[in-house]
């Protein structure tokens, strides 16, 4: 495989953020709907106090929760023949009021790690973008075009008013930038490698590729790729948070997931979990999000018998203690979101389910 189909493959899983797998000793289905509708999902239930009350969609225009405003507000996107719009819904009220309009699509929307700043992504055409970062009352504070066919984007949540770009053309070939909200701009960037991580206000991490994009060597470096230092060997997934570093690697047959201070770099806890067998022959990684409050990992963990792959099971693993703790079991792998107090789960490829951490009741969110 040449290194354009190579790079393909990776920014498809990266840029969707899910993964698909087909467990040991599981009959393979002979569709993605028949696979998910053999799963198991969690039952809907409420509780007798704040119950949650759904979004009153239209299926024609409604197109997905995207993110939480704050703890107990969520953002969802309505795109019609006239454009697209951003509510914001109270989950328990039912309340929900206009945030945002733009005659473009939208294609996506994402917080800023503080929940202060949003940004939204539109297109009007297949190899255009605009992004357009507004504040919590939804007014725009910079809005920039890019010659683009797909975009990753990274807040640095050492200094909100930086983000990274990475703008991929058809050819997949790229273009870094650094946008500012600070001084209003967005300057382009020389560094030749996508995918980085914001590790300080000042300095990104990456994984520097070879001939195959699989494992590779990563290193910590300023926005221009200088003053280089390995970080790691072998590395296929990483992830930094302000307080905490992910790095994801191959251990005797196992995948291991480490975590470190970002500040210093020092180990904290590690698990391996078991090599599930792809579609792709890639290496699966599940779903995951950080609660940086409670310090604790949310993840899909495969639950196997006799070295086989049975179900996945959604769980809570502290950062502090290395104690982990079954959320729900049965799971399918998808999507995840922390809400800004740590206490509920956004689930599902539309963000469509919630799950309340305390009591783990789900409640659907869409109707």
């Amino acid at each position: 495989m040449d290194r354009i189909a190579m790079l393909f493959v990776l920014v498809s899983v990266l840029l969707c953020g899910c993964s698909s797998f087909q467990a040991e000793g599981m009959k393979p289905a002979s569709s993605r709907e028949s696979f998910l509708a053999n799963k198991m999902q969690p039952d809907v239930v409420n509780e007798r106090n704040n119950l949650i009350v759904p979004i009153q969609s239209e299926s024609v225009k409604f197109q997905s929760v995207v993110d939480w405003y704050n703890y107990d507000h969520l953002l969802y996107i309505v795109n019609d023949e006239l454009g697209a719009k951003v509510f914001k819904h109270h989950i328990y009220t039912g309340n929900h009021e206009l945030f945002f309009e733009i005659t473009d699509p939208i294609i996506t929307l994402q917080s800023s790690p503080s929940n202060d700043h949003f940004l939204i992504h539109t297109s009007n055409s297949s190899n255009e973008a605009k992004l357009i970062i507004v504040d919590d009352k939804g007014e725009v504070l910079l809005d920039w075009e890019v010659e683009s066919a797909e975009l990753q984007y990274v807040w640095n949540p050492f200094d909100e008013n930086k983000i990274f770009i990475t703008s991929f053309l058809e050819d997949w070939t790229f273009k870094n930038y650094i946008l500012n909200m600070e001084q209003k701009k967005v300057d382009e960037n020389n560094l030749p490698h996508p995918f980085i991580q914001w590790m300080s206000s000042t300095t990104i991490a990456y994984l520097k590729w070879e001939d195959a994009f699989t494992e590779a060597p990563l290193f910590l470096a300023n926005i221009n790729g200088d003053e280089e230092e390995k970080l790691g060997e072998q590395i296929f997934a990483f992830h930094s948070y302000k307080d905490i570093f992910l790095t994801i690697s191959a251990k005797n047959e196992s995948i291991n997931f480490q975590f470190s201070k970002s500040s210093t770099m020092e180990k904290l806890h590690e698990f391996t979990l078991p090599v599930i067998n792809t579609y792709s022959d890639n290496w699966w990684i599940p779903n995951y999000d950080y609660d940086p409050i409670k310090k604790k990992f949310y993840y899909f963990k495969p639950i196997t018998e006799n070295n086989e792959v049975q179900s996945l099971d959604l769980i809570s693993f502290s950062i502090e203690t290395g104690e982990e703790e079954t959320i729900l079991p049965n799971m399918e792998d998808q999507p995840i979101k922390i809400s800004s107090d740590g206490e509920k789960l956004l689930l599902g490829y539309q963000y469509n389910t919630i799950i309340e951490l305390k009591s783990k009741n789900t409640s659907t969110l869409i109707n």
